[in-house]
């Protein structure tokens, strides 16, 4: 093939959002590619790498990502999975709405890596089982921040949302809530919490439900700055 119809090629490639491919076989998502094949929710429906290009810009009443298959790692590359909701302080989430969105669920799948990036404005950032959550900034989200099941939540970031990061069985370590409206943190039973921060607002405060091990390294501040270990 000539170099000319080399390069007509790739033109058309990147003009029509056919899917792309990194040259590790990784597959790239944006906003083109999303539109390409049908728009939201985008479905992840091959097991393998996944990585944002860009940043997603999802409408009202639909989820931005679904992970319909196991065995999934997907790079947000420091790129944001963006819904229509707006939070004040976790509360005054405008527009209110009924609809149960997600900036990514991945829920009856196994083996999946959520990584390094933002989820905000959805009724739930992300909800997950079996997963690796690490690096993710949620915020804005009208109920929940981070939702998971038998997970490993590692070094992410829960801001402004209804609640902070809620599980179950999970490990849950180096995160911190801030801001949310209900609890910065919500262990409902089993799991490890440790070396976590949360800072109080009004309405934030930290739960630990049955059989939850806390290794008592983690900080918590009230509402006055002052800075006690929990």
């Amino acid at each position: 093939m000539s170099r000319f119809m080399c390069i007509v090629l790739l033109v058309w490639i990147i003009a029509s959002g056919a899917t792309a491919f990194a040259g590790d076989g990784t597959v790239l998502v944006n906003q083109h590619t999303v539109t390409a094949a049908g728009g939201f929710p985008y479905k992840i429906t091959q097991p393998g790498r996944y990585k944002l290009t860009d940043n997603l810009t999802v409408p009202a009443n639909t989820d931005g990502i679904d992970i319909v298959v196991s065995h999934v790692t997907l790079d947000l590359n420091g790129f944001s999975v963006t819904g229509p909701i707006v939070c004040d302080q976790g509360a005054n989430c405008t527009p209110e709405t009924s609809a149960d969105t997600h900036g990514i669920l991945a829920r009856g799948v196994r083996n999946i890596t959520i990584t390094n990036g933002h989820i905000k404005g959805f009724r739930r950032g992300l909800f997950a089982v079996d997963s690796v959550i690490e690096g993710v900034h949620a915020s804005d989200n009208l109920q929940i921040g981070i939702l998971a099941i038998r997970s490993l939540i590692k070094r992410n970031v829960a801001a402004n949302n209804g609640s902070g990061i809620v599980t179950e069985d999970c490990i849950v370590i180096e995160n911190i809530a801030d801001g949310n409206a209900g609890a910065g943190f919500d262990l409902a039973f089993g799991g490890v919490f440790s070396n976590n921060v949360l800072f109080s607002s009004p309405g934030s405060s930290l739960i630990i439900g049955s059989d939850v091990v806390s290794q008592h390294n983690n900080s918590c501040s009230d509402s006055n700055g002052n800075t006690n270990p929990c």
